[in-house]
C-alpha cells in the first residue's frame, strides 16, 4: 500500500496557488519546442489571464535534469551579486521565467517560453543576483542603422520587489561596459528607463523630448527593428 500511494503521489504536484493536485499529463504541459526535455508544469485551473488560454495558466514546476523542480526555485541560488551571462541551461530556464514575469507585469499573463518572448537579444542576455535571488535581466542585439551595426539593448527588467536597488542601472552599464567602445543604441526606452539613462548620464531631457549626451549611446531605435 505505501509503495502504491508513492507512485501515485509521484504522477501528481501540488499547485502552490490553490493547492489542488495537478496530474503530471501532457494535457497539463507547456513544452516549448526549442527545450522539449524541460516541460512546463501548469495548473489548469489558476489562470494569470481572465482571457482562457493554456499558455497564461499558473507555472507551477519544470522538468529539469529528469525531475520536477518548483518554477520559482530557479530564482534563486548560491550566486554572487552582480550580472552575469546566461550561460548553462539552468540559466536559461531561469531568464524563461524572469521574462515571463515581465511578460505577466506588462501583458497580463506569464506566457512562459512562447516565441515572442524568445526574440531577438536571447543570445545576449544577462541575469541581475543579488542576495541569492535573480532580481532582473537585459537583453541586446546587433541592430543596422545608416551610421552601421551597433550593439541595441532590447530590454531591462526588474523584479517589482527588488526596484529601487540600484539593479537597473547595473544592467544597463553592464551592457555599456561590456559591448566594445563603439556607440550603441537604446530601442524605444519608456519616460521611466529614461530617467533612469538621464541619472547615468546618457540623456537629458530637452524641450523636444530625450536625448542623448553621451558619444557612447548615438540614439533610440523604433520597437521591432
Amino acid at each position: 500500500m505505501p509503495d502504491r500511494n508513492r507512485r501515485r503521489n509521484e504522477r501528481h504536484l501540488e499547485c502552490d496557488r490553490c493547492g489542488r493536485s495537478v496530474v503530471l499529463e501532457s494535457a497539463n504541459f507547456n513544452i516549448v519546442s526549442s527545450d522539449r526535455d524541460s516541460p512546463e508544469l501548469c495548473c489548469p485551473v489558476c489562470n494569470d489571464d481572465p482571457r482562457p488560454s493554456h499558455f497564461s495558466s499558473h507555472s507551477i514546476a519544470i522538468r529539469f535534469n529528469g525531475a520536477w523542480t518548483p518554477t520559482m526555485a530557479f530564482l534563486s541560488g548560491a550566486f554572487p551579486d552582480g550580472v552575469a551571462p546566461v550561460t548553462t541551461s539552468r540559466d536559461r530556464v531561469t531568464l524563461r521565467i524572469l521574462i515571463g514575469l515581465a511578460n505577466l507585469e506588462y501583458a497580463g499573463h506569464f506566457n512562459y517560453g512562447s516565441p515572442e518572448n524568445l526574440g531577438a537579444g536571447i543570445d545576449h542576455a544577462k541575469i541581475a543576483w543579488q542576495a541569492g535571488s535573480a532580481v532582473g535581466y537585459s537583453r541586446w542585439s546587433l541592430a543596422s542603422v545608416r551610421s552601421g551595426t551597433h550593439p541595441t539593448l532590447r530590454q531591462v527588467f526588474v523584479r517589482t520587489e527588488f526596484r529601487r536597488r540600484g539593479n537597473g542601472g547595473k544592467l544597463i552599464l553592464d551592457f555599456f561596459a561590456t559591448t566594445g567602445s563603439g556607440p550603441k543604441l537604446v530601442e524605444y526606452p519608456n519616460d521611466a528607463s529614461c530617467r533612469l539613462l538621464e541619472r547615468l548620464g546618457f540623456v537629458e531631457r530637452t524641450s523636444m523630448g530625450w536625448k542623448s549626451c553621451s558619444d557612447q549611446l548615438i540614439g533610440f531605435l523604433p520597437p521591432g527593428e
